[in-house]
């Protein structure tokens, strides 16, 4: 009898999740309307954007936006990884940063940034819980403009656009924890089970109508000269 109700008690715990409001799910909802439109106001700017060579050379991409409110910090954002053989991009995946950790000076109140995985290694950091840029993936301010599809990119894992991508020009990127906000995956896809790593990796949900203008605009900008 006990163990049947431990099994009812955790069987409650995991369903949670899904008792998530319509509410949450639109905040989340406009958050990947808001990060897709910071990415086409970025990519609309020559001096900013990120250049089509490196898109199509890119392995995923984090859109991250930090909101400063008087001593307060709240960090949130997307992470997208596209498949090697198909060139398909997977559903979007919610992370949050441990803003205390980041050697930056947010002057403004909306600091918003994108991170491009290059390599292999660094998008291995997507399957861990938390990573830090600087120790488990290298990153650098990316070039801009029109690059040459056989031009030498810096050898680093993650190339950094947008505000924080200025702070550190010629730097080296250090610090600043990332990692799966588990709350708002499972909230988002009605899912307990949504996790970071499946969601990228393993396909494990329907892709949501909400993101596909996002991904519409990786794709186009991944071919556009500026």
């Amino acid at each position: 009898m006990l163990r049947l109700l431990l099994t009812l008690a955790l069987a409650c715990v995991m369903v949670a999740p899904l008792q998530a409001g319509p509410k949450e799910r639109q905040k989340l909802q406009r958050r990947i309307i808001e990060l897709a439109r910071y990415f086409e106001a970025i990519m609309e700017d020559q001096y900013r954007a990120v250049p089509a060579t490196i898109l199509r050379k890119s392995h995923g991409i984090i859109l991250l936006r930090q909101v400063k409110a008087g001593f307060i910090r709240n960090s949130g954002g997307l992470a997208l990884v596209k498949d090697a053989e198909s060139g398909e991009w997977s559903a979007p995946a919610f992370v949050e940063a441990d803003s205390s950790g980041w050697k930056v000076s947010m002057g403004g109140q909306i600091n918003d940034t994108i991170f491009v995985i290059m390599t292999e290694e660094g998008l291995k950091i997507l399957s861990n819980d938390n990573f830090q840029l600087g120790t488990d993936a290298t990153a650098a301010a990316g070039p801009t403009g029109n690059i040459p599809e056989a031009a030498t990119l810096p050898e680093v894992d993650i190339l950094v656009y947008g505000e924080m991508a200025g702070l550190f020009a010629g730097e080296a990127f250090e610090g600043g924890g990332l990692g799966p906000d588990d709350k708002s995956n499972a909230t988002f896809y009605n899912d307990p089970f949504a996790s970071m790593r499946s969601i990228l990796f393993r396909d494990s949900v329907e892709f949501p109508i909400v993101a596909r203008g996002l991904v519409e605009m990786v794709e186009k900008y991944s071919y556009r000269r500026l």
